[in-house]
């Protein structure tokens, strides 16, 4: 009986959703106000609304509620693009939670190809557009490259190192599906921790020397993935 009453709820948002009452990015009534609608537990309700994030149509963000997923504002992905963002850095807002200069590992060492000497940058930030958390960066730099600061995170990367006058030749990626840690999936409101795209980025300098390793996390309840193939 309970799992009737569920989709019966879940149908109704859905609904409502599609006709346009409740618009992208609106708050839907909270757990406690559907569970006196329908006269059915607030375990009921809450299911429903887990429902309706697992098929993307709502969205939660901690201690705020729940909201209706703006398909039409998502911000685009392209996948062919050799830098990360390059056509959505307009209005993109960067939040260090993370920067610090450590001594290399061996993983470092080996990845780089670097000194036990040598240190290298730790960093992690978060993307905004809009106000919204679109992706979350965790990144690594060996430190004799250049002069980072969490100023510079602020901002675009990519600007960055053309500045930097560093001869970028070849960028590397990997896409990966993985179940977010606990961290991720609070910054993405993801309380089903659900599998979440990502990509590991790798950036070469002309000498072949890999400069930069970074994975992207994307919140896909904000990002669309896009690949573009042209016939030339």
């Amino acid at each position: 009986m309970q799992v009737v009453k569920y989709k019966i709820i879940a149908d109704y948002l859905r609904e409502q959703v599609a006709v346009g009452f409740f618009k992208g990015d609106s708050r839907i009534p909270s757990e406690l106000v559907l569970s006196k609608i329908f006269k059915v537990s607030r375990m009921t309700a809450r299911k429903s609304i887990e429902q309706l994030v697992a098929e993307n149509v709502l969205y939660q963000i901690s201690r705020q509620g729940s909201f209706v997923v703006n398909k039409i504002d998502k911000i685009e992905v392209h996948l062919e693009e050799s830098l990360a963002f390059q056509r959505q850095q307009q209005d993109v807002e960067s939040v260090v939670n993370k920067f610090q200069i450590i001594p290399a590992s061996s993983h470092y060492q080996q990845l780089f190809d670097i000194n036990s000497t040598d240190t290298v940058y730790d960093f992690s930030r978060i993307r905004y557009k809009q106000h919204n958390v679109f992706a979350y960066e965790q990144g690594v730099i060996p430190t004799k490259f250049l002069n980072l600061t969490p100023e510079i995170l602020q901002n675009s990367l990519t600007e960055y190192f053309k500045t930097s006058g560093l001869n970028i030749n070849k960028l590397k990626k990997e896409f990966k599906v993985i179940t977010p840690c606990d961290e991720i999936a609070t910054i993405f409101g993801n309380i089903n921790n659900s599998a979440v795209f990502c990509i590991d980025f790798s950036r070469y300098l002309a000498s072949n020397e890999l400069f930069e390793f970074i994975t992207v996390f994307y919140n896909q309840q904000q990002c669309k993935f896009i690949q573009i193939i042209e016939n030339k």
